[in-house]
């Protein structure tokens, strides 16, 4: 079974170096649902705001998209700053409820957050 790593990128926390650098060069499909315009976007809506969420049904589709195998042994590299909820504190993108959601469309998935120094990120 395809191992997952879902990146919950924390707002200015090097989400984009990482992106951009680092899961680029690991063996696996790396889907960074900004990216993806046409397809992210309805993914993170559907994370988001979907009242009715087909766990299974969403992560086929994630990994349709994404190139990947799901009965391979590659990982799958899921990563959005939005998976964090709202940078302002706006309760619209629950990420309680994102977790949750993620959580049921990918078991046993890990999951990565780099945090930063409070300092670093108000200078930033």
């Amino acid at each position: 079974m395809m191992k997952t790593l879902i990146h919950v990128g924390l707002h200015k926390c090097a989400s984009t170096y990482l992106q951009r650098h680092v899961f680029p060069k690991m063996d696996a499909h790396c889907l960074r649902l900004g990216n993806y315009p046409d397809v992210g976007e309805p993914f993170l809506d559907e994370i988001r705001f979907s009242e009715t969420f087909d766990a299974p049904a969403f992560a086929d589709r994630v990994v349709r998209v994404a190139g990947a195998d799901p009965c391979g042994e590659g990982r799958l590299v899921l990563s959005h700053e939005a998976l964090s909820g709202d940078p302002h504190g706006q309760d619209l993108w629950d990420p309680v409820r994102m977790a949750f959601r993620l959580r049921d469309a990918f078991p046993g998935s890990g999951v990565l957050l780099v945090v930063r120094n409070q300092f670093d990120y108000v200078q930033s």
